[in-house]
């Protein structure tokens, strides 16, 4: 599961100006956007063709800062974006094994779309849920 969260942080990191991260950090947050990819669940394994295979989603949640909620919103709908340089699903199609980390990996839905308080800061947010397969 690392070499699948490492590929997955990896084709964030095409995205321009987006920090990105394993986990939330603990002190006031100052450098954004900000991705935090993490492990959301796993399926039970079995066996495929290329030996053991599964099934995971690996959470994104973005969060971009502004002192007003509506346009920290708008700002965050260029991650939404179907294609273009901002795009989450743009970066994950490009390159859909995460570096060979995967047999493939999609974009499922973004949820939670809504304002948090992130570090201390008040930011738009949203849950890119990302669906891998090992093992085919």
């Amino acid at each position: 599961m690392t070499a699948a969260v490492n590929g997955l942080a990896g084709r964030l990191r095409t995205i321009p100006g987006l920090r990105v991260v394993g986990f939330e950090p603990q002190k006031e947050w100052s450098e954004f956007p900000l991705a935090v990819v993490r492990l959301a669940r796993r399926s039970a394994g079995g066996i495929g063709l290329s030996g053991a295979s599964f099934e995971a989603e690996l959470t994104v949640t973005v969060f971009v800062p502004d002192a007003n909620p509506a346009n920290a919103l708008t700002d965050l709908y260029d991650f939404m974006e179907t294609d273009g340089n901002s795009s989450i699903e743009a970066a994950v199609a490009e390159d859909p094994t995460l570096g060979g980390a995967v047999d493939d990996a999609r974009l499922v839905e973004v949820v939670g779309i809504a304002t948090r308080t992130a570090g201390g800061v008040r930011c738009g947010a949203a849950d890119f849920r990302i669906r891998v397969i090992v093992g085919t």
